[in-house]
């Protein structure tokens, strides 16, 4: 199997592209930052041009997350239209309990180990922990933290052509963002979730 870590902590502004540092990206919008950049871009290209193994791509925000989100894809898709070569990509960021395939390349996004964020502070999460613990960790009340550390095991089988996923699972800390109305369906894929399904995949 080949390994490909890339790296999107990149900002685009007028002057090129600058590295995520010290939180400098919350000065520029959405559109400005979670970037590949064109360097790597290539890179990637021969990188995938000059292997012939299995290839999975790990990165922390998923493709349709980054501001080049769609050059990246590209690329792995014209490489694979010459023959399979890119069987997954792996990704975390969005806190999501996910996997979709879109043409042969299995995109799973991996959960946080040990919360889904609900976003601004929202008065119903308060009062869950002691008040001097909220007031020393503020984004406790923005959270829906599970009550066990998620993780989840991989294993790769190139004989059967398989990847096996050995998920985990955990509970929200009551309330959950179900109880409180916030969502409706668990079994949605894009709906917040305490686990890491496991799933058995096949390239």
């Amino acid at each position: 199997f080949h390994y490909i870590v890339l790296d999107n902590n990149f900002i685009k502004t007028d002057q090129g592209y600058i590295h995520y540092e010290n939180k400098n990206y919350v000065k520029f919008p959405r559109n400005q930052i979670a970037y590949v950049a064109p360097p790597q871009l290539e890179w990637l290209k021969n990188d995938l041009r000059n292997t012939n193994k299995p290839t999975i791509i790990f990165l922390h925000q998923p493709l349709n997350s980054l501001g080049d989100g769609k050059e990246v894809s590209e690329i792995l898709k014209v490489e694979n239209r010459k023959g399979k070569k890119v069987i997954a990509v792996f990704s975390g960021h969005n806190h999501m309990n996910r996997c979709i395939t879109e043409e042969d390349i299995h995109h799973v996004h991996i959960n946080s180990a040990s919360y889904h964020y609900v976003g601004p502070s929202k008065p119903k999460y308060q009062g869950r922990y002691p008040e001097q613990l909220e007031k020393e960790y503020p984004i406790l009340s923005s959270i829906a933290p599970y009550d066990d550390a998620l993780f989840a095991i991989v294993d790769l089988d190139h004989s059967t052509r398989s990847i096996n996923i050995t998920g985990r699972k955990a509970n929200f800390v009551a309330p959950s963002p179900y109880e409180l109305g916030y969502d409706t369906n668990p079994e949605n894929q894009m709906n917040p979730s305490s686990n890491i399904d496991s799933r058995f995949l096949k390239f």
